[in-house]
């Protein structure tokens, strides 16, 4: 398993986890990636965490593992026996999550996005910079074939427009918004109790 130095597990995570694991080898033996929040390939966005960093709950309750076509890095289950790797010739930190999906779809194997919602203790995205747009150009290269391909936060495309209209908005946000965008929080242990994360581990770890 690999996440984001910024996240909160809430109580009965991990068990939680074994549980989807085992629910998702039952599925589909031969999974390879799983992730928390992602894109399904018909580009719907999937997923069930608190974002301090947008001050609010992405996504929400869903049932079954639902297919990914992307997976947002912030948490991501690899299964070891799938043979999957990080490409280490990818720049920077970014689009990881989405290199290991698509490598997993070459070989033969599907990924997954699991409810096992968590607090992404964050400060707010107001830019994509340089190091995101390297890695951007390097995934249109090595992906080109299987192009547009969607992604948590702008589609993989040859065209330039989705791209620049991305970085516009999020810098009318940083211009617009700053003063009232929201910090982290201190205790996420309560916030995670406030909306009932606790509980939704339970209730995996029961199959609820």
């Amino acid at each position: 398993m690999f996440a984001h130095q910024d996240v909160y597990f809430p109580e009965g995570w991990f068990m939680a986890l074994r549980a989807a694991c085992e629910r998702l080898n039952s599925i589909d033996p031969s999974w390879a990636v799983a992730g928390i929040c992602g894109m399904t390939p018909d580009g719907e966005f999937v997923g069930h965490l608190w974002d301090s960093g947008l001050g609010t709950v992405c996504g929400g309750r869903f049932d079954r593992p639902r297919p990914a076509a992307s997976l947002d890095e912030v948490v991501l289950i690899v299964r070891r026996a799938a043979g999957t790797l990080f490409d280490p010739s990818l720049p920077s930190f970014h689009l990881y999550g989405t290199d290991i999906v698509l490598e997993a779809k070459r070989a033969g194997m599907k990924s997954y996005v699991i409810d096992l919602p968590i607090i992404h203790n964050s400060k707010a995205t107001l830019r994509l910079d340089h190091s995101y747009l390297t890695a951007y150009r390097f995934m249109i290269r090595k992906w080109r074939a299987h192009l547009p391909w969607p992604t948590v936060i702008v589609q993989l495309t040859r065209n330039p427009l989705p791209l620049l209209l991305r970085r516009l908005r999020l810098r009318y946000r940083a211009i617009l918004s700053a003063p009232t965008l929201n910090p982290k929080f201190e205790c996420p242990e309560a916030k995670a109790r406030e909306l009932g994360f606790a509980q939704a581990s339970e209730d995996a770890i029961c199959g609820r």
